[in-house]
């Protein structure tokens, strides 16, 4: 839903990848910054590729602060809603390639929200679990005529127990390409890491690929909050 990576596996993908963070796997948030989150509170690209047994060189790209989408429909099931207390936010984005002559790559986006209390991070762990819910399936645009237009479809997974609080489900997206995924919300204390994990195709192509695991996704979440926690 916001700042996110999804990108090509060939030589421009880090053109695509600072392009696609403005487009978006799943959530984003809100209101000025107070101290601004830096690229030391986010996992490197080495321990995203090792988290899914990754080949070749891997990218990370770092989206702005307090990014938000332009807008959504249904208009509640903007992604970065559920966020709205958060006192600051920002999200990375990874990619890069599989073992194997696959038809997908590998894509990861981290985001990263700061509350300026525990119990308004418990609060935006309850209005998650509604947006949950509510927004099975909807469409999130973050420019204007522009291809940063996506649909994504959750629906919920057994629960993975990450940090203090969290939540799981499983999401597909459609847009420049189609992505197969994993996602955890994970609270530490004041702090929310979402951590989404996914094979994407690139644009030309709508097949569908596989998910990438749960111990993946839980790894990159662990490694998240970990870093985030310093």
């Amino acid at each position: 839903m916001v700042r996110t990576a999804a990108v090509h596996r060939l030589p421009g993908s880090r053109v695509f990848l600072a392009a696609a963070l403005g487009v978006g796997l799943i959530l984003a948030a809100p209101l000025a910054a107070q101290a601004d989150i830096t690229r030391t509170e986010f996992p490197g690209a080495a321990q995203v590729k090792s988290s899914m047994n990754g080949t070749g060189k891997w990218h990370r790209g770092l989206g702005d602060v307090n990014f938000v989408a332009l807008g959504a429909t249904p208009a509640a099931c903007r992604s970065d809603l559920p966020f709205a207390g958060a006192s600051e936010s920002r999200t990375a984005g990874y990619v890069g390639s599989l073992a194997g002559k696959k038809k997908y790559h590998a894509q990861a986006q981290v985001s990263l929200y700061r509350f300026t209390s525990e119990d308004d991070a418990a609060g935006a762990m309850a209005a998650l679990k509604v947006f949950l819910r509510d927004c099975r399936v909807s469409d999130e645009w973050v420019c204007q005529d522009c291809d940063g237009t996506w649909t994504y479809a959750r629906r919920p997974a057994a629960h993975r127990r990450v940090g203090d609080q969290s939540l799981a489900w499983n999401q597909q997206t459609l847009g420049l390409g189609r992505g197969n995924g994993r996602v955890i919300a994970a609270r530490s204390s004041r702090l929310i890491v979402v951590a989404t994990v996914a094979h994407q195709t690139d644009p030309e192509s709508m097949k569908k690929p596989p998910k990438p695991t749960w111990k993946a996704t839980i790894s990159i979440t662990r490694k998240a909050l970990a870093r985030a926690k310093r």
